[in-house]
């Protein structure tokens, strides 16, 4: 039987003998041998998702909050919720300035959303331009800032300035300057273009799902080696993550050992289905030519905006790179093979309460 070494964790030093030949002993991890494994005619379902009209509705709104002007406001009024004002105000404690709240300048407020508490913008609400006024908070004992918590704050504020919100129709000029578009249509194709590959894209993840759970019939022992490998990803994607935000592990209270055991599980899985779909790969005798990885390399470069030569010129520096790129090529081909034998269903989205009948 032939056994395929995945890693050597111990290796003893012998002691050498000049008259003797080399002799040692190692400790390995060896790749799992699965049993054949029977992956055409799985039965799944395909949920069908389609974009509503609501959906595109609520694009077209979020279209317009961007694209919205504040205009001065120039009947004679107080400030109403939903209101954009500038005000100026300085907090007092026991009647000194607080050193919980430092004083502001032209700062912005949105009347209704409550930035201080609810109390300060019922307050504001019904103040001119102009107009001073003192407002008196008792901030709760469970307030989010401990420096305000249970404590009474009198703030003077001032209102500089009152804009309104003023949002544009949607036409064909707001098309025209959400992009290279000439027409309200055009956009809309747009929206449900990436809104319906985003479904697309749900349904084959869920496709994978029912694929794994269908193939795996019984449990078999996962080698460590390769469980900590998807854990080290994990953990190095979420470090890329938190560096990104301007943050670390430390920052956030996390450790490694803490990260660990919580992916673990995740990690577990992930190793399970690669184990799978190598086995599905080798029944099936699938391959990556030379020239289909060329071709890959090329859609690589050009959705990173960057030259082929400099893709590939990496990928030569780092071998166990373009190795990893071509075992993703291939689970996704052994993927497209089991989905491509498999008894589809299509059904609409379950709701609350789900129609039995389905769509063949």
């Amino acid at each position: 039987m032939q056994f395929t070494v995945i890693e050597t964790t111990d290796i003893e030093n012998p002691e050498l003998d000049p008259d003797a030949g080399f002799t040692y002993k190692a400790t390995v991890e060896l790749k799992p041998e699965l049993p054949e494994i029977e992956f055409k005619g799985l039965e799944l379902k395909k949920t069908v998702y389609t974009v509503s009209d609501e959906e595109i509705s609520k694009q077209f709104e979020m279209f317009q909050k961007h694209m919205a002007e504040y205009e001065p406001i120039d009947e004679d009024r107080g400030a109403e919720t939903g209101d954009h004002l500038s005000i100026d105000y300085t907090a007092f404690e026991n009647g000194a300035p607080s050193d919980a709240v430092q004083p502001a300048t032209d700062h912005a407020l949105t009347l209704g959303k409550s930035e201080f508490t609810e109390t300060f913008d019922q307050e504001v609400a019904g103040m001119k331009a102009g107009e001073e006024k003192s407002i008196t908070i008792n901030f709760p004992e469970d307030f989010n800032n401990p420096e305000l918590a249970g404590k009474e704050i009198v703030f003077v504020v001032t209102v500089k300035e009152m804009r309104k919100e003023v949002l544009p129709p949607i036409d064909d000029e707001l098309a025209k300057k959400m992009g290279p578009f000439e027409t309200l249509g055009a956009l809309e194709m747009e929206i449900r273009n990436t809104l319906q590959a985003e479904y697309d894209n749900r349904s084959n993840q869920e496709h994978q799902e029912q694929i794994f759970d269908d193939m795996i019939q019984e449990e078999f022992e996962v080698p460590e080696v390769l469980v900590n490998f998807e854990i080290d990803e994990i953990i190095r994607d979420s470090e890329k993550h938190f560096a990104e935000n301007g943050l670390s592990m430390e920052q956030l209270g996390l450790t490694r050992e803490a990260m660990t055991e919580k992916y673990r599980p995740i990690a577990e899985k992930q190793a399970r289905r690669h184990l799978l779909l190598n086995k599905v790969t080798e029944q099936a005798g699938l391959s990556i030519s030379d020239e289909e990885m060329d071709a890959e390399i090329e859609k690589l470069a050009a959705a990173m905006n960057q030259p082929i030569d400099m893709i590939k010129s990496y990928y030569k520096q780092n071998p166990q790179k373009i190795d990893g790129f071509k075992h993703a090529m291939l689970e996704k081909r052994a993927i497209d093979l089991i989905i491509d034998n498999a008894v589809i269903t299509e059904a609409p989205p379950e709701t609350e309460a789900p129609d039995e009948t389905a769509t063949t």
